[in-house]
């Protein structure tokens, strides 16, 4: 009798090792996982942030100029001959 009351123990200690082994594991997956997506969120985020800044930056760039400038900027811009000139708006255009 004894030795069914040690082997009955022993069992569940053991099932009781391998319940906790098992929510151990999940539980360490889903901090990863949350870790993981904090991290993919802050990239957007910096990314947003980003194309914010460079479209405030545009948009001050563009308003300080009359609207003949701007239209010039853009035709000398994207006409099919300067296609190799670079796209971005830069403080040299501001002074042409």
């Amino acid at each position: 009798m004894k030795e069914l009351y040690i082997w009955v123990i022993s069992m569940a200690g053991l099932v009781a090792g391998l319940i906790t082994v098992y929510f151990k594991g999940r539980n360490s997956g889903k901090k990863e996982e949350e870790a993981k997506q904090v991290e993919h969120d802050l990239i957007g985020e910096r990314k947003r942030n980003e194309n914010l800044r460079t479209s405030v930056d545009i948009n001050s760039d563009v308003s300080g100029i009359s609207d003949d400038d701007v239209r010039r900027r853009l035709r000398e811009r994207f006409s099919r001959d300067n296609d190799k000139r670079d796209l971005r708006l830069g403080e040299a255009d501001l002074d042409k």
